[in-house]
């Protein structure tokens, strides 16, 4: 077995594997210039096989650094998965990306069945398996090709297993909030968490992979209510049926969405035992939703300027002092007292539920892989998970329009929409028992906490949409809109913030 040594990683190699990573689809600081790589720790994996877990360094250009698990392997032969040929200990030898080669997620799996311990140079990887650990016959593998922020591999489409790509240290939430619900709740909607490794080293801890039940023949809702409702929304005779459909989703969805917030408000624990919702708290949403409006209505202008399109909407809203006038009477409409904060999703859409034996089932409790580990973990109204499936069916039904080009769906879209908001909360609040506890029960205040998170997220998909895809700019638009005209219609003389 050849040993392979942080000084191996050293100079044109090193400038190959950092060109490499650079260019990876899970390399999360695209906007950042890579300039230098340091590997802190080389740990292998297996005692028969030249497979390694690098953990190195990232250095910026004026703009600090990042930790990241890169996984290699060593070998006499090149193929497809090579990044480099180099010498090593006098021999020629080609440096491979591990990810791709069964023989690495084998070892993962190995070890977390035997919760084994593997020493590197600077630290140890400790392997942890859980009571829904089975042992796969090896005999299928595959990776997924559509992630970007982790890489996974699937075995015998039984255990996926999902190796974190971007490193920081603390407690991973995407285990933590799997092991919560399934552990320690009720809450049986998630796919079973069986194990992960976890770097130790020179006061780090690194969650490096999680190992989870994948469950085989699942579909993602996105996937599959946009093929459904197009091929319903093609058929001029089943539009009530399509409608019925849409309605019926989002009934499904405030159930699972209750049911999942009231399983994480109850858990025995100080990481997610629920705190009280401060003022402070909806000033950051407000006031991050007022920087994301105001980039966005500089880049529309130029658009109106062009075509004169949004020119409507900029008039409603042109002026600075309209969106500082706005925020201040949002949050003076605003009460906090008895209201709770609780550890949410944080990144909710269809594209985070399988539908799996007609059931819905939750995945990707990461958060953001850019933000810290202690913004991922950070408890927050589950208005915001709320509000994210809400966008998540706007943006459902406006791609259906888009594609099918259906005018009656087109033009009953707005009040369509409303009637998923209205079923949707109000199924919500039903599976969501005690919900009362944590968010406001009346309806207006509730409707009014829920529009914050609304605007924040639509003010941010319409930053998004401008800048990626202008012919989309309209789905995101509208809502908020509403919200800033309704706004400013309401006047003053709300109920004072606490």
């Amino acid at each position: 077995m050849t040993d392979l040594r942080p000084e191996d990683l050293g100079g044109e190699t090193g400038r190959r594997l950092l060109e490499y990573i650079r260019n990876r689809r899970w390399f999360g600081q695209k906007s950042l210039e890579p300039e230098t790589i340091t590997v802190l720790d080389i740990l292998p994996l297996d005692p028969r096989e030249p497979i390694y877990i690098a953990i190195v360094e990232i250095g910026f250009q004026g703009m600090g650094s990042a930790y990241y698990s890169v996984p290699l392997a060593v070998s006499m032969n090149e193929d497809g998965t090579t990044i480099t040929s180099t010498d090593f200990h006098g021999q020629r030898m080609f440096l491979q990306d591990a990810f791709f080669q069964p023989a690495y997620t084998k070892a993962m799996i190995l070890g977390t069945s035997a919760e084994a311990e593997v020493k590197g140079i600077n630290g140890t990887v400790k392997f942890f398996k859980t009571s829904f650990f089975t042992m796969p016959p090896f005999r299928e593998f595959e990776t997924v090709k559509s992630e970007q922020s982790n890489s996974s591999s699937i075995v015998d489409r039984s255990i996926i297993v999902k190796n974190y790509r971007y490193l920081q240290s603390g407690e991973n939430p995407d285990l933590e909030m799997a092991m919560a619900l399934r552990v320690r709740s009720s809450f049986t909607n998630v796919p079973g968490p069986m194990g992960y490794a976890v770097y130790e080293g020179k006061g780090m801890r690194l969650y490096l992979a999680g190992s989870f039940e994948f469950l085989d023949g699942s579909k993602d809702a996105w996937t599959h209510y946009t093929g459904r409702f197009i091929s319903l929304a093609q058929n001029l005779e089943a539009f009530q049926s399509l409608k019925n459909e849409i309605v019926r989703l989002g009934v499904e969805l405030g159930k699972i969405t209750g049911s999942m917030h009231r399983s994480l408000s109850i858990i025995d624990d100080q990481a997610f035992s629920p705190e009280p919702l401060k003022i402070g708290d909806l000033q950051d949403i407000v006031t991050g939703s007022v920087e994301y409006m105001r980039e966005c209505f500089e880049l529309l202008s130029s658009y109106a300027e062009k075509n004169g399109k949004y020119l409507e909407s900029l008039g409603k809203i042109a002026v600075k002092d309209s969106l500082n006038s706005i925020s201040e009477r949002m949050l003076s409409g605003l009460s906090v007292s008895g209201m709770k904060k609780i550890r949410v999703h944080g990144d909710y859409h269809l594209g985070q539920i399988l539908i799996w034996k007609d059931d819905f089932y939750i995945i990707d409790f990461e958060g953001e892989p850019v933000r810290s580990m202690e913004e991922r973990r950070r408890k927050q109204s589950p208005m915001k998970d709320l509000a994210g499936i809400i966008r998540s069916m706007d943006y459902l039904v406006s791609y259906v329009v888009l594609k099918t080009g259906n005018e009656k769906l087109a033009d009953e879209k707005e009040i369509l929409l409303k009637e998923v908001r209205e079923t949707m909360i109000d199924a919500y609040k039903k599976s969501f028992t005690g919900y009362g506890e944590i968010l406001p029960r009346d309806s207006e205040k509730f409707n009014n906490l829920l529009d914050v998170y609304i605007l924040e997220k639509s003010s941010y998909e319409l930053l998004y949409e401008i800048n990626n895809r202008p012919a989309w700019i309209d789905i995101p638009l509208k809502p908020v809109m509403n919200i800033l005209e309704n706004s400013l219609a309401s006047g003053d003389g709300h109920e004072g913030s606490e």
